[in-house]
Parts: structure tokens; sequence; C-alpha cells
């Protein structure tokens, strides 16, 4: 009989639960009215902690260890619903 493909990888294993997670609390939230995703929630979180502190894009990619791409995606959709605001470093 043949293993199961996932038997003895640890790392594709997390991954799998991780999606699955992700996925249950993308619908418990939408099943709230709320139109955010998990990781879109996770960055309002981090603002929250900081307030009145401003967030940098690269303190939320290596907190939440995103990608740049994923991270100005998700800064421009908060931005876009006027949950956020964003502004140029100074040193930018």
């Amino acid at each position: 009989m043949p293993e199961p493909f996932f038997s003895n990888n640890l790392g594709q294993q997390l991954k799998v639960l991780n999606i699955l997670f992700e996925k249950d609390m993308n619908n418990g939230l939408k099943q709230l009215g709320i139109t955010l995703t998990g990781t879109q929630t996770a960055v309002l979180m981090q603002l929250a902690d900081r307030h009145p502190q401003q967030l940098t894009q690269k303190e939320v990619e290596t907190t939440l260890r995103l990608s740049h791409p994923t991270t100005r995606g998700i800064v421009k959709r908060l931005a876009a619903t006027g949950l956020i605001s964003t502004t140029p470093a100074a040193d930018d």
C-alpha cells in the first residue's frame, strides 16, 4: 500500500493546515458581514497595536512574512475602502 502523499512532510502538512485555517477564517468574517480577508484583518490589527505611531509597509512585510507585491496590494485595497490612509515616508 503506498504512503499518503503528505505523510512524511511536515512543511506540506503545515501549508495545507494554513490554507484550511485561512479559508475558515475568511468564511467566518464573511458570515459576520466583514468583507476583509484574514491577512487584511492582520494588517489592521498591526495598525491598531501601533496607534498612534505610523507603520511602514516594510514592517508589515517583515512581521507577517509577506512579499512586497502582496503587501502593496493589501494596502491599496484597504486604502480604497477608506479603512486606512497612506503617506509617503519623509526619507522615501
